[in-house]
């Protein structure tokens, strides 16, 4: 009998990465390791608790770290010791793997704000939204989870939809980059 294993493959593996055009860069980082977390009822506070003795995060909205805010009772922790976590949180909330359900790509360079306003209706102005800070929002019709990084800003989309959010993207990295080429 033959002999089956599955192995996590890279959504972004094929789509000739590091990208830029103008001011603006899309790329691919390391892969994350993401780990879902949902306090089961009444124990975020608890869980909170534990994460942060344990891990040295909390379940904050807005704000990222090791710990992503991804909606109501729902969040990320990325790459954190998946046991560690496990032995934290002790059945006060239901865990799963999602390292291989997402894509990760950033957004950087001089051009990213104007490139990000095209694509998601969010106010990423650095005041409102500064380096750490983490939202989950619409993205070129897509939901995402977009975090401000130094430089630029991490994009988390649904694995099915990687190739679309990166098309879209670079469209309007180029359309940036064009209309800045215009003369004055």
């Amino acid at each position: 009998m033959a002999e089956f294993s599955l192995q996590a493959l890279d959504p972004l593996a094929s789509e000739s990465l590091p990208f830029s055009a103008g001011e603006a860069t899309l790329s691919a980082p390391p892969p994350e390791q993401l780990l879902s977390v949902q306090p089961f009822s009444g124990q975020e506070k608890a869980v909170t608790g534990a994460l942060k003795k344990t891990l040295d995060t909390s379940l904050e909205p807005h704000k990222a770290g090791s710990a992503l805010w991804m909606g109501q009772g729902i969040w990320f922790l990325v790459n954190v010791d998946t046991k560690r976590a496990a032995r934290a949180i002790d059945q006060r909330a239901a865990i799963t793997d999602q390292s291989d359900a997402w894509a990760t790509f950033d957004l950087t360079g001089a051009d990213a704000a104007a490139v990000m306003a095209r694509l998601c209706p969010l106010d990423l102005d650095a005041e409102i939204f500064p380096p750490s800070a983490t939202a989950r929002s619409e993205f070129a019709h897509m939901m995402a989870s977009i975090t401000a990084i130094e430089g630029g800003f991490r994009v988390r989309v649904m694995r099915s939809f990687a190739k679309t959010a990166l098309h879209h993207t670079r469209d309007a990295i180029r359309s940036v980059a064009a209309q800045r080429s215009l003369p004055k």
